[in-house]
């Protein structure tokens, strides 16, 4: 696809490479979640891989702001701009929380399904899907079903926060923003023990830290000049390097906080896509796994779930363990433990079948849904422009004598 250019600062009209960031980052946040005892694993920056999810925040309200900013602050209707954004957020978020209430409804036939506990029991109860289904699930019941949802829910919210500010305090739209960046990281800070919570207003505020810095981001990047050549490859190369260690020594401390004007920087040095780094993220690879960023997050622990399961049925004919499962009363844990490089090939094999199911759910769910809501909103858009011309026509009726 052919990329236009920004008529102001040069920078491309879709940011590709950023893409690519989003697709590889999701994979990490995936491999985080996968419980192993593999070396790739044990690497810092999947144990800390959590933290990359600030980085969606952070993008999001870059994207946001770039596509969205202007117009809504120019009168584009909210109502459009929120269902567009739910149109690109909740078809997935609603499968995959069927697929999940189907294998507890499939429980209660083959209880071995969810371990020790009886289906329907502790955070996944049916008032807890009440709660996921009204995005509602970070203030009610914190991590119940499709644990990354937390975050598609938060974000949600904050785009209604945004609309809100674009229509009706759009003179202060900067100035609020820098409030949040300043306000939110204070915030949290006061409570150290939930520095980066993942339920409650704690959650909210990450998210509205992350996206405010990327609103601000876009206002700083349409007066960048154009990096290219030698010093962009050199600022690109300085930037993984940074992300790589930061993301490696922070863990959850106070460091954490810094997250977010980290990854804005690396917001802005890569819109440009000007330098060697951002040539190899636009390889058709890098491309695709950009594509499929949003759909490998959301199913990747469903997909996690089952492909050990799968690990597990096939260990005893093989004859090694690959999988131990730990049990409580309430709980089952499993963990990848297969040895030397069975166990790295086991999270290979793991990370590729997440991948090819986001594959599958992108181009069955996740795309045909948005593009139905792009057509139905557009549908809406002309309505209301023929309604203007009509009541138009009519008023220039009314004055002629």
């Amino acid at each position: 696809m052919m990329q236009g250019r920004h008529q102001r600062t040069g920078a491309p009209d879709r940011f590709v490479v950023l893409d690519s960031f989003r697709g590889l980052f999701a994979c990490i946040v995936a491999l985080f979640h996968l419980g192993t005892t593999s070396y790739i694993g044990s690497l810092s920056i999947i144990k800390n891989g959590w933290l990359f999810v600030d980085f969606f925040f952070v993008l999001s309200g870059f994207v946001i702001a770039a596509g969205y900013g202007s117009r809504l602050r120019e009168g584009y209707p909210p109502s459009h701009f929120l269902l567009l954004r739910l149109g690109r957020i909740y078809p997935l978020h609603i499968v995959v929380l069927a697929a999940f209430v189907a294998l507890e409804c499939l429980a209660l036939i083959v209880p071995s399904l969810v371990g020790a506990r009886h289906a329907f029991t502790g955070v996944r109860t049916p008032g807890t899907i009440i709660s996921n289904i009204f995005l509602m699930q970070p203030f009610a019941d914190g991590l119940s079903w499709n644990q990354p949802s937390w975050s598609i829910a938060t974000e949600f919210w904050t785009y209604v926060a945004f609309a809100l500010i674009c229509c009706f305090a759009a003179r202060w739209y900067a100035l609020i923003f820098v409030a949040i960046i300043i306000i939110a990281p204070i915030s949290l800070a006061l409570e150290p023990r939930h520095l980066f919570q993942i339920v409650g207003w704690q959650a909210q505020v990450r998210c509205l830290y992350g996206f405010a810095a990327g609103c601000l981001g876009y206002l700083i990047f349409q007066h960048v000049r154009v990096p290219r050549g030698a010093l962009a490859t050199l600022l690109e190369t300085a930037m993984v390097i940074g992300i790589v260690a930061f993301v490696s020594l922070a863990g959850d401390g106070a460091w954490s906080l810094a997250a977010q004007p980290i990854f804005l920087g690396a917001v802005l040095i890569f819109a440009h896509q000007g330098g060697a780094v951002s040539a190899l993220l636009l390889k058709p690879a890098f491309r695709t796994i950009g594509l499929l960023s949003y759909s490998i997050y959301m199913i990747h622990i469903f997909v996690e779930a089952r492909f050990l399961d799968v690990l597990i049925f096939i260990q005893r004919p093989l004859g090694m363990e690959l999988v131990s499962v730990e049990r409580t009363a309430t709980s089952a844990t499993k963990m990848l433990v297969g040895p030397g490089v069975v166990g790295e090939i086991s999270v290979l094999l793991t990370l590729a079948a997440i991948i090819a199911c986001a594959a599958i759910s992108y181009r069955y769910i996740e795309k045909p849904c948005r593009d139905w809501s792009r057509r139905f909103v557009a549908h809406l858009q002309r309505g209301r422009t023929n309604n203007r011309v009509s009541a138009a026509v009519r008023v220039e009726r009314r004055r002629k004598p």
